[in-house]
């Protein structure tokens, strides 16, 4: 019985490399945006494993085409369907805000991208992944000061390098 239930596996997911990359490209094509493109993907995929399709059969990319392109045109009434409603409310957001902010975002990521591998690796930890200083020296093997002291200069040279008033 397992052994059947692992040849089912085997044979569900034969192909599964190959329709990947065709179905990121077309998801990509599709949106333009890479992050997107991977969701859909995925989401295309759970969706067809779910439906029980064999990968390996011939109207498979055809079926998975037809999901992924349903899964965008549902996104992109969602989108829609947002914005009339923040319009409604008064709080729309103009397109060069969105803007400025991903470019505010990105330039903190070359900052933090040029500051020394133990500062980076702490201020990440911290920030980004939201732990505690005491469970970064935990992970890291090191005493607890050397956690602080890597976070608190870490924080100084990215106000330096992003022009930033340091004092609070």
């Amino acid at each position: 019985m397992r052994q059947a239930a692992q040849r089912a596996t085997v044979t569900a997911f034969a192909g599964f490399e190959e329709h990947y990359v065709w179905l990121g490209r077309l998801a990509y094509i599709i949106c333009g945006d890479l992050h997107v493109a991977k969701d859909l993907v995925q989401e295309t995929l759970l969706r067809a494993a779910d439906r029980g399709i064999d990968l390996a059969d011939p109207g498979a990319p055809a079926y998975m085409r037809t999901i992924m392109v349903n899964l965008w045109r549902r996104r992109l009434r969602r989108i829609a369907l947002e914005a009339r409603s923040l319009t409604r409310i008064g709080k729309t957001r103009m397109a060069s805000e969105f803007e400025s902010q991903i470019g505010d975002r990105d330039e903190v990521w070359r900052a933090l991208s040029r500051l020394p591998r133990e500062r980076r690796i702490c201020l990440v930890l911290r920030y980004y992944q939201d732990l505690p200083e005491a469970q970064i020296a935990r992970e890291l093997g090191r005493p607890i000061g050397t956690v602080k002291s890597h976070i608190s200069r870490g924080l100084a040279q990215l106000a330096v390098e992003l022009g930033v008033d340091s004092e609070r």
